[in-house]
């Protein structure tokens, strides 16, 4: 060996070694320089990589949000312990530390997420060295529950009245909230009143109903709702007032 280097190959790992190191010139060969400790040859240990894709989303509701997520490709030579989750709004560039002890397994709900907000998430692995960098983001997710409320009827309109009735009719909801519509109620009150009253005691399948037993010559406001499994709409109401005939 001409430097004063060398890589040596081909050992075996966890067992001892001794080495050796003699100088040689034009006149001969020197006594060996011993290691003064054995060494012994182990794989160095590293932090983890991070998984190298985004987290999946499994399921989001209005306030949590489902991950899974790959273990990483190389544990940097010691076993992975955990991982932590990272999210952030979409509205922000600021990252925040979900949990504060491991997670142990690659599947977790992050939950306390705000309604209607929009957030991503990315994944740090651990192992007994340190920790990797951090993985791909998430795409965006909106925590918003799977299914709806529907949205509130349509153009609502009067087709006929009477003395002591009022026949209405409405357009069905742009969005059914991704559940069929069950059906709708109608609710009415005279004018000046804070109290609305429901005009059956079920739901009305059809999309026009009648409310009868009214006053005669007597102003009244209609609202009607929509209805799904995951509940009402918000009100569709009477543009003005409307007054039964003498």
């Amino acid at each position: 060996v001409r430097g004063t280097s060398l890589v040596v190959k081909g050992l075996k790992e966890n067992v001892e070694y001794h080495f050796r190191v003699s100088a040689e010139n034009q006149f001969g060969i020197s006594k060996p320089l011993k290691s003064e400790e054995p060494v012994i040859p182990k794989t160095p240990l590293n932090p983890p990589e991070p998984p190298s894709n985004p987290p999946e989303i499994l399921d989001v509701t209005k306030s949590s949000v489902s991950l899974s997520w790959s273990r990483p490709k190389d544990d940097g030579g010691s076993r992975v312990t955990g991982y932590y989750i990272e999210r952030k709004e979409t509205s922000t560039d600021k990252w925040v530390r979900h949990n504060k002890t491991q997670i142990t397994t690659t599947m977790y709900t992050v939950t306390g997420l705000v309604p209607d907000a929009e957030y991503q998430f990315r994944i740090i692995a651990q192992n007994d060295v340190g920790l990797s960098e951090t993985s791909p983001a998430s795409e965006p997710v909106v925590c918003k529950d799977p299914f709806d409320k529907p949205s509130q009827p349509g153009e609502l309109e009067i087709l006929s009245i009477s003395k002591d009735s009022v026949t209405l009719q409405w357009e069905k909801p742009e969005c059914d909230g991704g559940k069929e519509i069950l059906g709708y109620w109608v609710e009415y009150r005279q004018s000046g009143d804070s109290a609305w009253k429901k005009s059956s005691k079920d739901r009305i399948k059809d999309r026009q109903f009648t409310i009868g037993g009214l006053l005669e010559a007597t102003e009244y406001e209609f609202r009607v709702f929509a209805e799904n499994e995951t509940g009402l709409s918000r009100p569709r109401r009477t543009a003005m007032s409307v007054k039964t005939k003498l």
